[in-house]
């Protein structure tokens, strides 16, 4: 491919992005026009701060070469600890692109929650457990929904798509959490059966020893 030449990249047409989602070009935007995306927040817990001081370290020696990602009006997908280091460092101005929207196409809160998910899960370590809870947040029903064996409930290719994983890793973490389900249940089970023979061995007891059995159950009844 040819190398652009700065006319020719002042001019170039926006970047397409997941699915019919585009981006218009690289623009240097004030830090005060740009705030943090609350789904964030929700989503995300804050870095370390020695992330923060790798980060720093990075944008000071030679600036932020990733451009953050904006809606119109200013609100994040993409860039939040970026924007947090260059108001830190008070950094005037930052290198965005706008998610481009006009009269007849206009981001969804789908497509804004799956763009912010994507980009900040890729950056991300989780454990199984912690991607367990990022599931919980994204898909209400969850549990109910990975337990089922049917081809409209929740599966890990569609998980794999909706948070930009592979659909093997995916597949690894269902299969910990449903494993992990069953053996509570079991356990649950097991104790609940225990209750039931321990109540009918000390009924058989007390028969025995010619104890009011109707008496004894109402007894056991507020202790089982």
């Amino acid at each position: 491919m040819a190398k652009l030449t700065a006319p020719e990249r002042k001019s170039a047409p926006p970047q397409a992005v997941r699915h019919d989602i585009r981006l218009t070009p690289v623009q240097q935007i004030a830090t005060l026009k740009l705030r943090m995306n609350p789904l964030n927040a929700k989503f995300f817990s804050e870095e370390s701060p020695e992330y923060f001081a790798k980060l720093t370290k990075d944008i000071k020696e030679r600036g932020i070469l990733v451009p953050l990602i904006a809606k119109r009006d200013g609100t994040l997908l993409a860039g939040h600890n970026r924007l947090q280091v260059a108001d830190a460092l008070m950094l005037n101005t930052v290198p965005v692109q706008f998610v481009e929207e006009n009269e007849h196409w206009c981001l969804s809160e789908a497509q804004e929650r799956e763009f912010l998910i994507k980009d900040n899960l890729l950056r991300r370590q989780f454990s199984s457990d912690e991607w367990i809870e990022k599931y919980r947040i994204l898909y209400p029903d969850f549990d109910e929904s990975v337990m089922q064996a049917s081809r409209t409930s929740l599966n890990a290719a569609q998980i794999a798509e909706d948070t930009g994983q592979s659909k093997s890793a995916v597949q690894k973490q269902l299969q910990k959490f449903r494993r992990e389900r069953n053996d509570d249940t079991a356990k649950v089970e097991r104790v609940h059966v225990g209750a039931k023979e321990l109540r009918a061995a000390i009924e058989r007891a007390l028969s025995v020893i010619l104890v009011d059995v109707s008496q004894a159950k109402e007894i056991l009844e507020e202790v089982l």
